[in-house]
């Protein structure tokens, strides 16, 4: 759809098995954002202007850019070189 803010969301339905976490906040430019910095969330909903309602773990919600968010990595970071 167009800019111009039409009021539709598009819900997200969460995994089987339960709740899931499967993304983190990503942004830290102010206090508001340094406060959510690399917490996992949910994608509740997504709405127009590329805006999402996100749940964190503590049961926070706020509506956030999508461009904020990042998939958590299902591997570990390799850390060293393992022989």
């Amino acid at each position: 759809m167009g800019a111009g803010g039409g009021g539709n969301a598009e819900i997200v339905g969460e995994g089987e098995g339960g709740v899931m976490f499967l993304f983190y906040y990503a942004w830290k430019n102010n206090s508001k954002r340094t406060a959510m910095y690399r917490r996992a969330c949910r994608v509740l909903a997504r709405g127009s202007l590329n805006s999402c309602l996100v749940e964190f773990e503590n049961g926070q919600r706020e509506i956030v850019s999508r461009n904020a968010i990042r998939i958590r990595s299902k591997k570990p970071p390799v850390r060293g070189l393992l022989l």
